[in-house]
């Protein structure tokens, strides 16, 4: 509570939650997000979206959700699981109201999916891991995307780390790196926005450089450095947050994660 307060925030612009409101379009983000969009709204179709841990996969995806009209799309979202736990897994995140809980997984399955078709919505199945599917798991979504259920619309939405090897069960690949450092001021002052900051300068430019380098671009870490940030300028009741602050939260993560500081610097 002490940043909201301090700063005049409605909301924390720095949580590692992935909150879709905070969706920062870049070419890479905009260019994913388009094939999520068309692999969703083509029935039978199947896309992969890749990248290092921490760089926005997830919101990707929950972005993708929120954009779904709810009246034309039902979206399960579930965790990557090994194929042999695939149905059993996504079973639990069904929409309880629409699937039968005392039936089998497949049982359940079917359920929505004839729900969905009679009330002509798509399914989305949005699987979310960085070990992404192999041939197993392929296999097991050709059953999803192909079941058996007149005027059924079915779609997969996965994340992975790295992209599998060649498959034709993917409509697409697409892929998001790190933010390159010329970026990642523009991303704090979106995000500080977001969080009802009137014009999102919170951080002086040095500082906001500063966290660009520490982080290697990588989103989740620039929330982790801004957050700590943001926190020790509170504390000394300023207004901004200022390089030495940031180097404070690099320090006292560095405490937590030894290897950041000596990586990034020696990338440098």
């Amino acid at each position: 509570m002490m940043i909201l307060e301090h700063f005049q925030l409605r909301s924390r612009p720095f949580e590692a939650v992935a909150d879709s409101r905070f969706y920062f379009p870049t070419p890479d983000h905009d260019r994913a997000l388009a094939l999520l969009h068309y692999a969703a709204r083509n029935a039978g179709e199947a896309a992969l979206l890749c990248g290092p841990p921490g760089c926005g996969k997830t919101l990707l995806l929950r972005t993708v959700r929120r954009q779904l009209p709810r009246e034309q799309f039902t979206v399960v979202f579930a965790p990557q699981t090994p194929a042999a736990d695939l149905i059993e897994r996504l079973a639990r995140f069904l929409p309880a109201q629409l699937a039968p809980p005392e039936a089998d997984p497949h049982t359940q399955l079917l359920a929505v999916a004839r729900t969905c078709a009679h009330a002509d919505r798509a399914l989305v199945i949005m699987l979310d891991g960085d070990a992404g599917p192999n041939n197993e798991s392929f296999t097991a979504l050709g059953w999803l995307l192909n079941l058996d259920v007149p005027d059924l619309r079915v779609a997969a939405l996965l994340t992975a780390h790295d992209a599998p090897p060649q498959t034709d069960r993917l409509l697409g690949v697409a892929t998001i790196d790190p933010l390159p450092a010329d970026q990642v001021p523009a991303y704090l002052a979106h995000r500080l926005r977001v969080a009802g900051h009137p014009d999102g300068q919170l951080f002086e430019p040095p500082a906001a450089d500063r966290v660009a380098r520490l982080s290697a671009g990588v989103p989740r870490t620039i929330h982790r450095i801004a957050n700590l940030a943001m926190h020790a300028a509170a504390l000394e009741k300023r207004d901004r947050v200022t390089q030495a602050d940031v180097d404070a939260a690099a320090e006292r993560l560095g405490q937590i994660h030894p290897p950041l500081a000596a990586r990034q610097e020696a990338r440098t």
